[in-house]
């Protein structure tokens, strides 16, 4: 795997594993030529059903509360981000996307983008938006359930891999491709179809033993693929505002817009 994790993968072979035991004991190999902890083979991992992947992966995440992750696309763009899965909406994302980057920081009922993700909006939805002149680096709202508020998380949350965990979709596809050692480290593999604005694609997730994803690969669309490395579970993160002489507090002026399916 990329980064962190290395991709150097051994997948178990249950069968083959006790056929060596066994060979072992016979061959009167003492404890300390053999190692136990590779003659058990891999621990306990989770199993999980359709019906209960996504609400056992959310509990797990939750209990944790907090992670950070790396992004890496295959356009060679990157994201970073942190999140407080204890706080609604409480992420903290930056990513190399737009130029200049752009960050996104939410917490509470409040949202606030840096001002290049209000720039790209503006192009993109053209008429659909309008937003005050401001020469301040963010623009934030207090009103996540505001239309605004959802325009600006939803311009970023294509890079936020703990979205897409949370919006796998098992009913339509759910396969244990197996126990995979990856540096060290016992991991479940999984492949599950992901509802990616309501296309369905193939996504593979590992989690560890507690049922916590260590690594996410999805395709955003047909061209670009998407591989995220979990880590420092529960581990303490930054969900700091701006303060408020850097940021433009005023509400737009707002028209229909079409919001698309990804979650608020």
């Amino acid at each position: 795997m990329s980064r962190g994790l290395g991709m150097r993968r051994r997948v178990a072979a249950p069968a083959a594993m006790a056929a060596m035991t066994a060979l072992l004991a016979v061959g009167g190999c003492t404890g300390d030529e053999a190692d136990p902890a590779a003659a058990a083979g891999p621990p306990v991992l989770p199993t999980y059903r359709p019906v209960d992947l996504v609400s056992r992966l959310d509990a797990a995440m939750s209990e944790a509360g907090s992670v950070r992750y790396e992004v890496e696309l295959s356009d060679g763009r990157t994201a970073s981000g942190e999140a407080d899965l204890t706080v609604a909406t409480g992420r903290r994302l930056r990513t190399s996307a737009l130029e200049p980057p752009a960050e996104y920081v939410a917490t509470g009922r409040t949202t606030c983008v840096s001002r290049s993700v209000v720039t790209a909006l503006i192009e993109s939805a053209s008429r659909g938006l309008r937003t005050p002149e401001s020469d301040l680096p963010w623009n934030c709202v207090h009103d996540r359930g505001s239309v605004y508020a959802v325009l600006l998380r939803n311009a970023l949350q294509i890079y936020d891999p703990v979205v897409v965990v949370s919006g796998l979709d098992p009913l339509q596809e759910l396969t244990h491709v197996g126990a995979e050692e990856v540096d060290g480290v016992w991991l479940q593999h999984l492949r599950v179809a992901t509802s990616w604005q309501l296309e369905f694609r193939r996504a593979d997730l590992w989690v560890d033993e507690a049922g916590l994803p260590v690594r996410l690969e999805w395709a955003l669309d047909d061209e670009v693929s998407a591989v995220a490395d979990f880590e420092g579970w529960g581990e303490p993160v930054d969900l700091t505002v701006p303060p408020p002489s850097q940021r433009t507090e005023h509400e737009p002026v707002r028209v229909p817009v079409r919001v698309g399916s990804m979650r608020p």
